[in-house]
């Protein structure tokens, strides 16, 4: 292919310049004759030579600024070709068609998405006016005809939605947007058709929803509301469209929402529970979902649901778990109680000083709770029992008597219920413990009477052979490990049987019982005083040094019992005779030294009774 010729200004300016001298030299030869060719081509003329010289340069600068102007008016139209190509190439790439006008309103410029939108070719629809082009909803209305005219005259855009007739595809719903370009007008057509049936179905969906929704501005007011929210608050669609969401809300006020909203917009979505006041005033709880969406001035779309009667069930379970917890918080209360006397032994004293301690982790403000029990006239409470600013209390019976009262409060001040800060379920467990204490009591007292008449004699309530042996066996290991003597004493009641046959068995058990409360009246409560027959009895001297020291408390008891007893208008007289065995010397276990013991005070009965014998061997 012949490449295109190219006109090089600059060669033009030289050849110009070569011309002119020329012809200057060839004027002066033939016309003016002023020398010979040679002579005029390079003359000797200073001024002459400057001159044409001047000239020579002025023409090769021309050529040389012509040739630049040249090459940028190129420049120039090389980038244009490539601006419309890309362009052109925009416009064809885009899914949105774009038809450009002239002033006349006739189609000058049509790209690819428009070409397949009006179903021709560019050549059939070039030159064509606006009015015989189906591509704009009602143009052939006087009004909206205006309306285009209106945009080349003022310059202000115009957006048109509304449905157009395609020949194959039917009625399509097309949104237009017309502007001012240059000294024509410019359109954009988007095929909305998808998005408009979208929201058609969305709307259909939204209405028919269980939940409820609604649309609301930055402003809080409702700008669209389905049906199941006006069912569900009682208001028609009409009334909820422009109420504010302060109308509806009652947990927060409208500075709370306005500092809500601006949270919401600042995460782009929440999720919370409210309460929602329904036209009739009645209260609904319910829980909303909303979402911001920045476009159209910015809107909230929300979903609404009535939790109402899922709280209510929360509610009911919860308070059901706070019952079951109460139940086992009681149960365990009551189970540690009745622990208490796994321990063998355990005085009642020290099972109400556990039982005041169990108590306060059972009630609602365990680190506020004191505990206060009196019984038979003694006190006993938790150490923080001070300043009681409300209590409760049960009395404690036992075998049917009044016995003491449990009470049980607050250090603290604490929100009122049903009966001032305590629970129904408390009232009810602080009586059941007052019935537990007393029953343990009851019961402690009756297993401390049993043991009692195990180890103790019944008429004068003195140790009985039992007891005895389990303290001399005590005794025997003190001594052993501390290398000590203790003594055991026999007694037996002189004449007694004379005194049962003269005043009767009533008079000989009062003697009985006076002998039983002198003989512990002159021991040291580390000593034992125990009846094991009928007028006999041991006396275990828990400590001596030496037998003298047995010695001295033989002789206080030969001078305490022979003293005159009245009985019951009587006055009777008796004595005792004393056998005395000491421990390691005259027996290292208990039968036999018992049995010395013995045989020492049948060797005073017959040395004349009153008298103390110690055993010899």
């Amino acid at each position: 292919m012949k490449k295109p010729f190219k006109i090089n200004m600059i060669r033009v300016g030289v050849f110009l310049a070569v011309v002119f001298w020329l012809l200057e030299t060839i004027l002066h030869v033939f016309l003016y004759k002023t020398g010979s060719f040679v002579e005029e081509l390079f003359p000797s003329d200073l001024h002459d030579l400057i001159a044409r010289s001047i000239t020579v340069l002025l023409l090769f600068f021309f050529g040389l600024y012509v040739e630049s102007i040249l090459r940028k008016r190129k420049m120039i139209e090389k980038s244009l070709d490539k601006t419309r190509e890309r362009l052109r190439q925009f416009m064809n790439s885009a899914t949105d068609s774009f038809l450009l006008f002239n002033s006349d309103l006739n189609l000058i410029g049509i790209n690819e998405a428009a070409l397949r939108l009006v179903g021709s070719t560019e050549e059939e629809l070039i030159g064509k006016s606006l009015l015989d082009m189906d591509i704009t909803p009602n143009i052939k209305e006087t009004p909206r005809y205006e309306e285009y005219l209106r945009v080349l005259k003022t310059g202000i855009a115009l957006s048109v939605d509304g449905l157009v007739p395609h020949p194959r595809f039917g009625d399509l719903h097309l949104s237009l947007k017309a502007f001012k370009v240059g000294e024509g007008l410019g359109i954009i057509a988007s095929d909305i058709s998808e998005l408009v049936c979208a929201e058609e179905k969305y709307s259909t969906i939204i209405r028919a929803a269980f939940d409820g929704f609604w649309i609301s501005d930055l402003d809080g007011k409702i700008l669209d509301v389905n049906d199941s929210y006006c069912r569900m608050v009682g208001y028609s669609r009409d009334e909820l469209i422009g109420m504010s969401i302060s109308d509806l809300e009652i947990i927060e006020n409208p500075e709370e929402i306005e500092q809500h909203i601006k949270r919401i917009i600042e995460r782009g979505s929440d999720r919370f529970e409210t309460r929602h006041k329904r036209k009739d005033s009645e209260i609904i709880d319910i829980e909303i979902s909303v979402n911001f969406n920045a476009h159209n001035g910015g809107q909230f779309i929300s979903f609404i649901r009535d939790v109402t009667k899922r709280k209510q069930l929360q509610e009911e379970l919860q308070k059901r778990a706070s019952e079951l917890r109460e139940r086992v918080k009681e149960l365990d209360c009551l189970y540690d109680i009745s622990r208490i006397t796994e321990k063998q032994g355990i005085p009642i004293d020290e099972i109400i000083q556990k039982t005041i301690e169990i108590i306060p982790p059972s009630w609602q403000y365990p680190e506020a709770t004191c505990v206060f029990v009196k019984f038979d006239e003694i006190e006993y409470k938790t150490e923080n029992c001070h300043e009681v600013m409300k209590k409760q209390a049960s009395e404690i019976f036992v075998q049917g008597k009044k016995r003491g009262m449990i009470e049980v409060g607050y250090t603290e001040e604490k929100p009122e219920l049903g009966e001032g800060p305590f629970l129904e379920e408390e009232r009810n467990l602080i009586d059941a413990i007052a019935i537990q204490l007393g029953k343990i009591i009851e019961l402690k007292l009756l297993e401390e009477k049993l043991n009692h008449s195990a180890t103790h004699d019944s008429l004068t309530n003195l140790p009985n052979r039992k007891l005895l042996y389990d303290r001399l066996s005590v005794s025997i290991a003190q001594a052993n490990r501390y290398n000590k003597k203790f003594a055991v004493m026999m007694l037996d009641l002189d004449n007694f049987k004379e005194i049962n046959d003269a005043y009767g068995h009533s008079i000989g058990d009062k003697v009985l019982e006076i002998t039983a409360s002198r003989l512990t009246e002159l021991l040291r409560k580390s000593d034992t005083v125990a009846r094991i027959g009928g007028d006999e009895f041991v006396l275990h001297l828990s400590e001596i040094q030496v037998p003298g020291d047995a010695l001295v408390i033989a002789d206080k008891v030969l001078d305490s019992i022979a003293e005159s007893m009245k009985i019951e208008g009587h006055l009777v007289n008796t004595s005792v005779s004393i056998g005395i065995a000491i421990y390691p010397e005259n027996g290292e276990k208990i039968k036999p030294l018992l049995k010395k013991a013995d045989e020492a005070m049948y060797l005073a009965k017959e040395h004349g009774r009153n008298r103390v014998e110690i055993y010899k061997g």
